[in-house]
């Protein structure tokens, strides 16, 4: 159950792009806040719509998304970050490297967390390769079952819910995730 779910009188269960459960749940709050920036910008403002007030932003939610819009706003802002540059090749990261040096770390604009959507290069030499291996976990590639079910045996969660994530398909996907969402 979620942390709050005890303690709450009504609930809304439904998917991100849900307009309709999301127009719902602003009906019944003062305040939306995130536990963390992947949750779209879009469901902040159709929640903003509806009327809620939200925080964060979703003009904030969509920068903190994407690492190079975070650094370059923090930079913007006149907050320090170490030297980074937006990688779209294998040719932009060599001329990176070659630019601000090694050690260094190659890292997904998007939806990399606790060390994964990241390649560190220690030298010149590891940058070769690094965003085809990088482009190769993140893009376009199938996920085997076998391997999800890996990942799933590897997370330091209970029993019972590793069982719940590992009887879903992608058409139970979305009502189990809700479920599971009450449960966290």
């Amino acid at each position: 159950k979620a942390m709050a779910f005890n303690y709450g009188t009504d609930f809304v269960i439904g998917s991100y792009q849900d307009h309709a459960a999301l127009a719902d749940f602003a009906r019944h709050v003062h305040v939306v806040t995130t536990e963390f920036e992947n949750v779209p910008a879009e469901t902040a403002e159709a929640l903003i719509g509806a009327g809620a007030r939200v925080a964060p932003t979703p003009n904030a939610l969509a920068i903190a998304q994407d690492r190079f819009d975070e650094k370059s706003y923090f930079l913007s802002a006149g907050i320090a970050t170490p030297p980074f540059k937006a990688i779209a090749s294998q040719d932009d990261l060599d001329a990176a490297i070659a630019e601000i040096g090694a050690p260094a770390i190659l890292k997904t604009r998007r939806l990399g967390y606790d060390g994964r959507g990241q390649i560190r290069i220690k030298s010149a030499t590891d940058a070769a390769g690094a965003y085809e291996k990088l482009k190769e976990v993140t893009r376009g590639k199938v996920v085997r079952k076998e391997d999800l079910h890996a990942l799933i045996h590897s997370l330091a969660i209970p029993q019972a819910d590793k069982d719940r994530l590992l009887a879903m398909t992608p058409a139970s996907y979305v009502g189990l995730a809700a479920q599971l969402a009450l449960r966290a």
